[in-house]
């Protein structure tokens, strides 16, 4: 009997020891997991300081800089990665813009600034939620970013060919391009030529109602598509 009892002693002594390395090592691989999600790529990292030097510039911005920023924020794959949230976040602005709910407009506009600094809708929303309730210090802030950011995709540019497409890095430079310039969208093609993609949209101008074709290159996004698909 006192040989049995030292042999359950010991295979319990035995599961203890077993449980605890295994505790140990699943702690080790969290660890490892935790600090693998905190380094940031290169291309994360060019991102986030070209953001931050932006918002410490307050309002001196180039379209050489915002040209910049809208390849980097591309190269990151954040479009994908958060296509979800932005699908369902950026009509909220215009929601609560419109219901004059100015907090809500903001927390939406900022939350997708969070994730992408080029949105122009999310600085349109800003720009006028923050004049709204007076900040207008913000107000001109984002202001100046929007016009900028449309300055810099249109720079030599007029979309009206294949060869003169606006770069499309984000979708919301798509939609929102054209209702910042007061145009209406009548029908839209995605067409390929030389291994490049481009989305056709026809689109009626709403001041003279003429009515042509507008040409985006959204090869840039479509290659994370395929990756995330």
């Amino acid at each position: 009997m006192a040989l049995i009892f030292r042999l359950i002693k010991t295979r319990l002594l035995w599961l203890k020891l077993a449980i605890g390395t295994l505790l140990i090592i699943v702690l080790q691989a969290c660890q490892l997991t935790a600090q693998q999600s905190v380094v940031l790529s290169l291309e994360e990292r060019n991102y986030l300081a070209s953001v931050a030097k932006l918002k410490k510039q307050k309002a001196d911005f180039s379209i050489a800089e915002m040209s910049h920023l809208r390849v980097l924020y591309n190269e990151t794959g954040r479009e994908m990665q958060n296509f979800q949230l932005l699908y369902q976040q950026t009509p909220l602005v215009f929601q609560a813009l419109n219901a004059k709910d100015y907090t809500g407009c903001i927390r939406y506009a900022e939350s997708i600034l969070d994730i992408n600094y080029t949105h122009l809708t999310a600085h349109f929303g800003a720009m006028n939620c923050y004049n709204s309730i007076q900040n207008q210090d913000k107000s001109q802030y984002h202001a100046a970013i929007l016009s900028n950011l449309m300055d810099s995709i249109t720079d030599k540019l007029n979309g009206r060919t294949v060869d003169l497409a606006f770069n499309a890095y984000s979708f919301d430079d798509i939609q929102s391009l054209i209702h910042l310039l007061g145009l209406n969208i009548r029908g839209r093609d995605l067409i390929n030529i030389d291994d490049q993609h481009f989305d056709k949209i026809a689109v009626t101008e709403v001041d003279t109602q003429e009515n042509f074709d507008l040409y985006f290159n959204v090869t840039p996004i479509l290659k994370w598509a395929e990756i995330y698909r």
